[in-house]
């Protein structure tokens, strides 16, 4: 009776019921869900109700607290069953599956068999739906998996179950199973048009707004022209695997979002020599789309630009502010599609306006295109990031507009050069984020003060591992 006394009498007793219930809330949302260490009893659905009697009926009453259901360990377990029971029976629910690999396996430990790993994808998602959780209530869902079984099982179910309140979809697949050459070969026969692969669909969601797919086969998403899976949506991510999609697939699937706002393509994990026929020749779709709502476009790791070159043929983006661009291969290819986006504004009818403000441009490895006719082709860009500041050191200056500037830095007289002539021809930059990647130290005590009068300055400084070279960490200065 005392220490029931002595809660009661704590201030945060005195808040109101839905002001405690949001702190709950707001607890579970900062929570970092490891999959490899997970300790129920940390979590606030457990913890919070453990505390008094007051705690425990705030939390069993706050609805919010058990919707996102979340399933890391090997099988559905008791604990799933109970937020599941907690949620109700109409309420929103945000899903979460994982399943991985062995992550440490034994020496000379047999490989489990692949059928183990897909029935369990199956049986987790059966299990949600057996204990309350209709697929009539996903709000948004959440897949990932270093087994290609696994993502096969689940592409499976996503073309048989009906999702007509999902928001938010993000599939990762990581596979094929490292080591595993049953599931290597599934990879790879799936790649190469083998198996027969349902699309993901078979009616597109309604409510989805939101993709982030990764690792997903061509064939779940482009396997019918005639039949977009990705419908009405305002944001795209997609990281290709295997060859690129054809254009007309794209444009297909670019019409069928006219609201889109950001779209994101990776090709980290392509074939460039095997995309063939995907690219257009001198003839693209038409009439072009025009996303009018569109805001930010990026190109990730692109190991064909011709490829994306074709894409930004097929729609226009009037309001687009963001641009995005880190080359990987092809410098010959990688300059062609540079420019052709330098060349827009003197079309008279151009796709991208000449308001584009922000741009990041990156090379990955090879040869780095020349910026320089983007930035001259856009002198209202603002915030600027970028692998060298070369460019950006001849006059009369680019960019005049500049205030912003996340750079690598491998000659710090080229930053403080930079940074005190803009400043003293009256076109100074506000922020500048360096990320030093020269021999020997960065600025020195006496550069560094002398900038830092001109700009927020914000230095970074590659290191190299001890024991593994060639790889960097990055320490703040």
């Amino acid at each position: 009776m005392e220490l029931q006394e002595h809660n009661r009498l704590q201030r945060i007793n005195h808040l109101p019921l839905e002001l405690l219930s949001h702190v709950f809330v707001l607890c579970d949302a900062s929570t970092d869900y490891d999959v490899e260490e997970q300790v129920p009893r940390s979590y606030i659905q457990f913890a919070a109700p453990a505390v008094c009697r007051h705690w425990r009926k705030v939390a069993l009453a706050s609805i919010a607290l058990w919707t996102t259901i979340r399933i890391m360990q090997p099988v559905p377990c008791k604990r799933t069953a109970l937020y599941l029971e907690r949620s109700g029976s109409t309420v929103p629910l945000d899903i979460e599956v994982v399943i991985f690999s062995p992550q440490n396996p034994g020496k000379g430990d047999k490989l489990e068999n692949l059928s183990t790993y897909a029935e369990r994808a199956r049986k987790t998602f059966a299990f949600i739906i057996k204990h309350g959780g209709s697929s009539s209530r996903w709000r948004s869902l959440g897949f990932g998996t270093d087994i290609f079984a696994s993502c096969s099982a689940a592409m499976d179910f996503f073309s048989r179950v009906q999702l007509p309140s999902l928001e938010n979809l993000e599939v990762v697949s990581m596979g094929p199973w490292p080591g595993h050459p049953e599931d290597d070969k599934m990879f790879t026969d799936a790649h190469r048009g083998k198996t027969g692969s349902k699309l993901l669909f078979t009616k597109p969601p309604p409510q989805l707004r939101s993709v982030r797919l990764e690792g997903v086969i061509n064939s779940h998403l482009f396997g019918d022209i005639s039949r977009p899976q990705l419908v009405g949506l305002t944001d795209i991510y997609i990281s290709f695997s295997g060859r690129h999609p054809g254009i007309n697939h794209i444009y297909s699937m670019l019409a069928a979002s006219p609201r889109l706002t950001k779209l994101c393509f990776n090709s980290g994990d392509t074939y460039p020599d095997g995309d063939g026929d995907t690219t257009t020749t001198s003839t693209p779709p038409s009439p072009k789309i025009t996303l009018a709502h569109l805001q930010s476009l990026a190109f990730m790791h692109m190991l064909n630009p011709v490829w994306n070159l074709s894409i930004l043929q097929i729609f226009k983006a009037p309001a687009l502010e963001n641009l995005e661009l880190s080359f990987w291969i092809d410098p010959d290819g990688s300059q062609l599609l540079v420019e052709y986006i330098s060349n827009q504004l003197t079309q008279s009818s151009p796709y991208f306006p000449a308001t584009l403000n922000v741009i990041s441009f990156f090379t990955v490895m090879g040869e780095t295109p020349d910026p320089e006719p983007l930035l001259r082709a856009y002198p209202n860009i603002t915030t600027l990031k970028t692998e060298s500041i070369t460019a950006l050191l001849k006059r009369p200056w680019l960019v005049p507009n500049l205030v912003n500037l996340e750079a690598e830095i491998y000659d710090t007289t080229e930053l403080k050069n930079l940074v005190l002539g803009r400043c003293g021809d009256g076109l100074p930059l506000k922020t500048v984020e360096a990320r030093w990647s020269g021999n020997g130290g960065a600025l020195s005590p006496d550069d560094r003060e002398q900038i830092e009068r001109m700009v927020e300055l914000t230095v970074w400084t590659r290191k190299p591992f001890a024991d593994d070279e060639g790889e960097n960490s990055g320490s703040q200065d």
